[in-house]
């Protein structure tokens, strides 16, 4: 910690109760073998990565006059500088019913991590040797459901088959900077993995759709990416939204689209026995991901030799008139790069992503005890398993 800031406090604390052994559960729900609630909360700290950042580090500078010198590299010394907090709260509910045959596990947690460090620049005229300070200064949310159910589907048969389901979700939020605004690609209430795009308002269909604004000297300037004239969007091309009206696609016109983070993810176990045999075979899935096919638009631009054509397209598909429903700009824009890469980064190359994969797929067999027992051996089991 800095000098001024010399102790931390770390608490927490768990509860639980076995609701399941009141006498009035047992009384009256046969068929629940076991309940349990769960809550707990936490503080932790995570220490510095550098070993000296709260005592001040100094680290070779560049040569002065043939002289080695030291500078000080992270900045002004910050004496209040401390660890980085974490408060936790989680809250579960544990059951089992008929006779441990199905159990399920609910979870929910919430996370705050405040006073994140982060170096700032200072203000005033200060950039350069010392204008700059690390500070704990940002925060940062993370919260969750975890649902996790086990079921005996044949448990007092010849067979038997235990199947196990996993499904979770995860939010999380930029909450504070420094300054009190957006810092950097991260915007203050929006998740850490956002995605940015340029807002897409459909196709161009005529020239009265053509976006333009007038300049100061009151000339009519065409939109354009980054202010470059020698471009311009037309009729056939896609219509982007210019956000804030300065006639050019900047980054500032980029808009909050969706996030990598999936609406749900998890994975399904299945465990079947058969006398000597056993099966186990795992699935794992992602649901309402969010994923930009940039490429969609981007391996059309002519250039065969350099990116392979990843879309399926007829002649059909292009704009050729007002109407006619095309996905794709017009034809003959397919050898400007400049237009087509921006085309890639719109909300209308966004798309849903979900899959659910075979991840992993064991066979086993246990060789008979008969034959153990000659080879003064417990157990040997053959399996072959593959990813």
């Amino acid at each position: 910690f800095g000098a001024k800031n010399r102790w931390g406090t770390f608490p927490s604390i768990a509860g639980g109760w076995n609701f399941s052994e009141e006498s009035f559960i047992k009384d009256n729900l046969e068929w629940l073998s076991f309940g349990k609630i769960r809550a707990s909360w936490g503080r932790s700290g995570m220490h510095f990565e550098e070993c000296y950042l709260a005592l001040g580090s100094l680290y070779s500078g560049q040569p002065f006059m043939g002289e080695s010198t030291l500078s000080w590299g992270n900045g002004l010394y910050n004496e209040e500088l401390s660890w980085e907090k974490t408060d936790q709260y989680d809250f579960g509910l544990d059951m089992d019913f008929f006779n441990y045959r199905l159990n399920l596990t609910i979870d929910y947690y919430y996370k705050y991590t405040r006073a994140l460090i982060n170096k700032e620049v200072l203000p005033g005229d200060m950039y350069g040797f010392n204008g700059v300070q690390w500070r704990n200064t940002m925060a940062i949310s993370n919260e969750g459901l975890e649902l996790d159910a086990k079921i005996d589907i044949l448990r007092d048969t010849e067979v038997k088959w235990r199947t196990r389901f996993n499904v979770s979700r995860n939010w999380n939020r930029f909450r504070k900077s420094y300054s009190g605004r957006d810092f950097q690609e991260k915007v203050i209430g929006k998740p850490l993995s956002g995605i940015y795009l340029f807002k897409d308002l459909g196709m161009i269909e005529s020239d009265a759709d053509v976006p333009y604004v007038f300049d100061q000297s009151g000339k009519k300037q065409m939109l354009s990416p980054e202010g470059d004239e020698e471009y311009f969007f037309t009729k056939g091309m896609r219509r982007i939204a210019d956000i804030n009206g300065d006639g050019q696609l900047t980054d500032d016109d980029l808009v909050y689209a969706g996030t990598t983070l999936p609406q749900a993810y998890g994975g399904l176990v299945n465990e079947i026995r058969w006398k000597n045999f056993d099966v186990n075979v795992l699935l794992t899935y992602t649901l309402g991901r969010k994923m930009v096919n940039s490429f969609k638009y981007s391996t059309l631009q002519g250039r065969l030799g350099v990116y392979p054509v990843f879309s399926n397209v007829s002649l059909s598909d292009f704009w050729q008139y007002a109407g006619d429903g095309s996905k794709y700009q017009t034809l003959g824009l397919y050898g400007n790069s400049t237009l087509i890469n921006i085309t890639g980064q719109t909300t209308a190359a966004l798309e849903n992503a979900h899959y659910c994969r075979l991840k992993q797929l064991t066979i086993g067999y246990n060789l008979p005890k008969r034959i153990m027992k000659k080879l003064w051996l417990d157990g040997i089991r053959v399996f072959v398993t593959g990813e």
